[in-house]
């Protein structure tokens, strides 16, 4: 059982995930969240990752349009690539599962 926390990460980057992969979001949600290809073609290793905002106050850090893309960058790339919701909420739980045992 996930913790109270990652329980709400994981609602957060199902929403992220839903935009990365099925973009049927309206217009507005979607340029908060643009990646940094979309912003410039330089080929640097973040290129795939989502450009974030960076809040002037702490009332910012606590936003979906800040803390999503966070999380989102903070994945690894073989949860991120996974397509479907249902393989990525799993994958996301034995990942952080995995972390519980660890300690």
């Amino acid at each position: 059982m996930l913790r109270l926390p990652h329980l709400r990460d994981l609602c957060i980057l199902k929403q992220i995930h839903h935009l990365y992969y099925n973009q049927v979001v309206p217009v507005s949600i979607q340029q908060l969240f643009m990646r940094n290809s979309e912003i410039h073609h330089y080929e640097t290793r973040q290129r795939a990752n989502p450009k974030f905002m960076k809040p002037n106050y702490n009332v910012g850090r606590n936003s979906f349009m800040y803390i999503g893309p966070k999380l989102w960058s903070n994945l690894c790339a073989k949860i991120q690539g996974v397509e479907t919701v249902r393989v990525f909420v799993k994958s996301y739980k034995q990942y952080i599962l995995a972390q519980y045992l660890q300690y």
